[in-house]
């Protein structure tokens, strides 16, 4: 208890240093862990305050900061299979689906900008699934749908792997799909362009 009074009796007073009140990211817990530290939506590792690469572009080809892809020197890894994969596409795509045949989801996944979460129909492509979630999912017929488990999509990039979280089990759902509105909650960010 000393430690924190000054020899006149007054609690020590910062000079003008940066308080860290992380109210909301602190526990005590029986193992004695004071404060966690948050995870950057930059850089998405953890630490305090400002992110140094703030503000610096992002390669897509080695993950790195400070530079482009097309100004990138290091080779693209081989893609491995069994494992969702990124994949450079050129030219236009336009995807609409009224219904489908297929009794089974393939291993595609649509990026879709009104859908809420993350959500497949093939629990094979997820790792860590939980099944103790509840909640249902409305569907575009007005459907509404019991969501089953939730698990993770595992990615192998050219940086090791990702990890895309929060992905809903919905048995019977056709297509495989990623929500724009969840990526960008978990510090991703896409990129829409020359079209």
């Amino acid at each position: 208890a000393q430690k924190n009074w000054n020899p006149k009796g007054k609690p020590w007073e910062s000079k003008g240093k940066p308080q860290w009140n992380n109210s909301a990211q602190t526990h005590s817990s029986s193992t004695g862990q004071e404060a966690v530290k948050p995870q950057c939506k930059v850089c998405s590792k953890y630490h305090f305050g400002e992110c140094r690469y703030k503000g610096k572009p992002k390669c897509y080809n080695c993950d790195r900061f400070g530079h482009l892809a097309r100004e990138c020197t290091a080779e693209k890894a081989v893609q491995k299979a069994n494992c969702a994969s990124q994949m450079e596409v050129s030219g236009n795509l336009f995807y609409a689906n009224c219904a489908t045949t297929d009794s089974k989801p393939n291993g595609d996944w649509y990026i879709d900008s009104s859908c809420s979460n993350h959500m497949t129909g093939n629990m094979d492509l997820l790792v860590g699934v939980r099944t103790n979630v509840a909640g249902k999912v409305q569907m575009p017929t007005g459907a509404l749908v019991n969501v089953a488990g939730m698990g993770s999509l595992v990615i192998d990039t050219t940086k090791g792997r990702k990890y895309i979280r929060e992905v809903m089990y919905l048995p019977g759902l056709k297509e495989n799909l990623l929500s724009v509105g969840q990526i960008d909650e978990h510090g991703y960010c896409l990129v829409f362009g020359d079209g």
